[in-house]
């Protein structure tokens, strides 16, 4: 979020980067940007026969064909028809390719600031596309037209194949009948054969001449006979027209078990002959060994060949009816330390190794105990352990886990790798619990125990465990309040600290849930962060709080800055500029009122300093959220167009409890670096007088807090 510059201070120095030339320049830069973009989306609705780069380089080439056609002069649409002839010979003829093209190119052309000065831009752009759409309809017609006389020649060479493969039908039945892989054989309706394949002999180690004093029947096993009597019987009666694949053990001349798939059909007859029985035996024995297997695979991990997450909690519900009463179950919850790694690092066969090595030592640490060890998925690991009254307490097996986990494994005589493991531990639960809960109740404290660090362990607890599903319950009921109203719009005054004369409003969130109870704005960020509704959820309240400052602006006959402050999410989002672009537009909120703070840790991702650097070009004044966590903070402010830092709230907090502590010195060096670097400095969450002059006296020129609003998140102007 960014903040006003007060008006009797001098503007701040911005550095220019290599690519700006000014708001109507021919900006190379902005076409590339545009082309990755386009690229990205169209890749994604349609096989395109080409790398990414060279995707990128040809749809460069329409960019430029397009921003040409916009501003010639006499204007001519019609040469647009040509990118989208081009759009069908890439192949880009999904169904959204077109809708998708058309979208991002219309918010592009309209936004480019190369094309600002274009003499009703509006509707040169419109007419471009419309030419654009025109031509990619006449060569995507002329491609289905060839699609549909290739497929009529086909049609046509499969009609004279079928004619010609009629003629010789008889002759390839007697080759299927004499060559086929599965026995046939072709009996009377009483079962006494009457003629066979060589495959029958083979499975079941008769000749021709033996199997004449046998019928069918004689050769499955006794207990099956009469359910295949009555089958046949049907058959002949006709109350089914086909036997499928009817699983049967059949003797073997050599007594060798055998199951076997029959098929039986019934080839009518003529002139009063009453048919005869076609069979189809197809050796199962093998099917069902395989059976066994993957029956066992679907069951197991491949790698360790643990037990999987579907096995351990089916075996979990079964060990909880088991278990004493006196010392019930442990449940140990493993998430491998940075296992990533070693897969990034060593590649995934070495990773493989490292986790079948996990699996081995965590036998060796539990033997003697009643175990289910399993692997979850990925780098986690279960186990659970039925408890006796010899079970060794938790902390020494925590221990041992630790300790034996950690020994290094050799790759070869110089390099060795190991891994720690961090650990939920559910011990002793309720005898009623359930294999679901329980593992929920081990996952939620592994979650835990992980935002403290690495290598660390933690017991389940009953208070924190309510607390982290409340706080999801929250999370997941907050999409629904947004959509019916619920969530609302406050706005906090900024003030300036030397005067207290208000300088902007900030946009804040605010949900009153009447369930949940109020939810305030860094709140309202969190939850909607943590589950992917801050984009949608980010766009409305950027809009909403312009259009509440165009209202304000009307009543006042003064503009006042906006400020607004972005999450990490809306940081990288690609789209962030298009986002922005569309509120100033629909809003008439000049650029330069409009104040985004971009969180300093998300500089380290090219896509947020692109979007950072393409806002600042367009006018929008940056702030540096979070400033002061780290020293490289310093070379964003000589890199990148930065207006203002606002302070990181602990440290504001920390030096309100602490005035005389070494951070209220760091404090005065962050502030008198920041404006040595042309920024002006904001303050969040300052609430007394005392913090006011404390600050203002060390440099700061703005800031927010309780100490100017009587109400703390409304909006005193509304």
């Amino acid at each position: 979020m960014t903040v006003p510059l007060p008006e009797d201070l001098p503007a701040p120095r911005r550095p220019v980067s290599a690519h700006q030339g000014g708001s109507t320049a021919d900006n190379p830069r902005e076409r590339e940007k545009l082309a990755r973009k386009w690229a990205y989306l169209v890749s994604t609705t349609a096989y395109i026969p080409l790398s990414h780069p060279e995707v990128e380089q040809r749809l460069l080439a329409l960019v430029d064909i397009l921003v040409n056609a916009v501003r010639a002069e006499p204007f001519v649409a019609s040469a647009a028809g040509q990118v989208g002839a081009e759009l069908v010979r890439l192949n880009c003829v999904g169904p959204e390719s077109l809708e998708r093209s058309v979208d991002v190119l219309g918010r592009a052309l309209l936004s480019l600031p190369s094309l600002r000065l274009v003499n009703k831009l509006t509707d040169r752009v419109v007419m471009v596309l419309a030419a654009l759409t025109s031509g990619y309809l006449e060569a995507f017609r002329a491609f289905i037209f060839q699609q549909q006389e290739a497929l009529n020649r086909a049609l046509f060479k499969a009609a004279n194949d079928a004619e010609r493969q009629r003629k010789d039908s008889d002759a390839r039945l007697e080759e299927v009948f004499r060559c086929s892989a599965s026995g046939i054989a072709i009996t009377d309706l009483d079962g006494a054969f009457l003629k066979t394949n060589a495959a029958v002999h083979e499975l079941l180690g008769y000749t021709a001449d033996e199997l004449t004093e046998l019928t069918l029947f004689d050769l499955v096993a006794e207990d099956e006979r009469r359910s295949l009597r009555k089958a046949c019987e049907d058959l002949r009666e006709g109350r089914v027209d086909r036997l499928r694949q009817q699983r049967k053990r059949m003797l073997h001349k050599e007594d060798e078990p055998l199951w076997a798939l029959l098929s039986v059909s019934l080839q009518p007859g003529s002139d009063g002959d009453p048919g005869r029985l076609v069979t189809v035996i197809a050796d199962d024995t093998q099917v069902t060994a395989l059976q066994a297997t993957l029956n066992r695979q679907s069951l197991h991990d491949m790698v360790t060949r643990l037990p999987n997450r579907q096995y351990f909690s089916t075996a979990t519900e079964t060990m909880l009816r088991r278990a004493d009463p006196e010392h019930g179950v442990t449940l140990y919850h493993l998430d491998l330390d940075a296992f990533a790694a070693v897969n990034n690092g060593y590649g995934c066969e070495v990773g493989d190794r490292l986790l079948r090595v996990v699996a081995d030592r965590l036998f060796a640490i539990f033997e003697g105990e009643e175990t289910i060890i399993a692997r979850l998925g990925g780098d986690e690991f279960a186990v659970l352990v039925r408890n006796s009254p010899t079970t060794p307490p938790v902390l020494t097996m925590v221990q041992r886990i630790d300790h034996d986990l950690s020994e290094a494994v050799y790759l070869n005589e110089s390099t060795g790798i190991a891994v720690s493991a961090t650990i939920g531990v559910v011990d002793r639960p309720r005898p009623t619990i359930g294999a679901t809960e329980l593992m929920r109740a081990a996952d939620l404290t592994l979650r835990r125990i992980k935002r403290t660090g690495r290598r660390q362990w933690g017991l389940f607890d009953q208070r924190q465990d309510t607390e982290d599903s409340d706080a999801f319950r929250i999370a997941a009921a907050m999409a629904g309040a947004w959509e019916n109203g619920e969530v609302q719009l406050r706005h906090r005054p900024v003030v300036r600290l030397a005067d207290h004369e208000l300088l902007g409003m900030e946009g804040l969130l605010f949900w009153p849930s009447q369930e949940f109870g109020p939810q305030d704005h860094d709140r309202c960020r969190d939850l909607a962060e943590s589950t992917g509704l801050i984009i949608p959820l980010g766009a409305w309240l950027m809009l909403a709080a312009a259009e509440r400052n165009r209202r304000r602006v009307q009543r006042s006959g003064q503009e006042q800055p906006l400020l607004l402050s972005l999450t990490p999410t809306q940081a990288v989002e690609p789209d962030l500029s298009c986002v922005v672009h569309r509120v100033v537009t629909d809003t008439g909120l000049p650029p330069a009122q409009l104040r985004l703070g971009f969180p300093v840790h998300t500089l380290t991702q090219r896509m947020a300093v692109d979007n950072l650097t393409d806002l600042a070009d367009t006018g929008v004044h940056i702030t540096l959220d979070d400033f002061g966590s780290t020293t490289a903070e310093i070379e964003h402010l000589e890199d990148l167009p930065i207006s203002t830092v606002r302070v990181a709230k602990p440290l504001v907090a920390r030096q309100a409890a602490q005035p005389t502590s070494l951070t209220s010195k760091t404090l005065r060096e962050l502030v008198a670096t920041a404006r040595l670097a042309g920024a002006t400095v904001l303050v969040d969450g300052v609430h007394t007088q005392e913090q006011a002059d404390w600050w203002r006296a060390v440099g700061a020129e703005s800031a927010t807090g309780d100490l100017f609003t009587a109400d703390p998140g409304t909006d005193p102007t509304d």
